[in-house]
């Protein structure tokens, strides 16, 4: 599987994302100024599958007015800032637009990222990716609603129904495409 990885990062950097392809594989390296990107305020009142605290997100780059959808290459990253804690205690999530018809069966186009802030330098890295990005630091297969009960899915879940393909599955009204 780390080979896969490997291989696939090797082709991104000796071809890049390529306009026939139109297909983006978000690597490390793209994350590592998210902290730049415009901020918006989420809210901080309790959401299905994900921890307590206040949420932001962060937006690589705005889809033009009016549009209906991201190109691919955007990446969105939401943060669990609990008030004081270091960035290294955040909650990380993001998605990324990878393109080349990737998730079919639910948040079409989207891959599923959870990174974290590592120390000393508090440079973002990549945890876990794909259709569902389970934490493996929770011991099982991600988390947990505000009641103890296992959240179905994942993260298509909520982001890969047929209501939200209408804001190209991003359920923050916020970071919605052409607002």
């Amino acid at each position: 599987m780390k080979l896969g990885s490997t291989m696939i990062a090797l082709a991104l950097l000796l071809g890049g994302c390529t306009e026939k392809s139109n297909v983006f594989i978000a690597l490390d390296s793209d994350f590592l100024s998210f902290r730049s990107w415009p901020r918006y305020m989420l809210g901080s009142e309790p959401l299905a599958g994900h921890p307590p605290g206040p949420r932001f997100g962060y937006l690589s780059h705005a889809a033009p007015k009016g549009a209906k959808e991201y190109p691919v290459g955007t990446m969105i990253v939401k943060t669990i800032e609990p008030p004081g804690a270091p960035a290294t205690d955040w909650e990380v999530f993001a998605m990324a637009k990878r393109g080349g018809d990737f998730n079919p069966g639910g948040a079409r186009n989207w891959e599923f990222l959870r990174l974290k802030i590592l120390p000393p330098n508090d440079v973002p890295h990549i945890v876990t990716r794909g259709l569902t990005a389970a934490d493996p630091d929770d011991g099982g297969p991600g988390y947990f609603d505000q009641l103890g009960q296992d959240f179905i899915n994942m993260c298509n879940g909520c982001h890969g129904t047929g209501d939200s393909a209408r804001t190209d599955h991003v359920l923050s009204p916020a970071l919605q495409p052409g607002m």
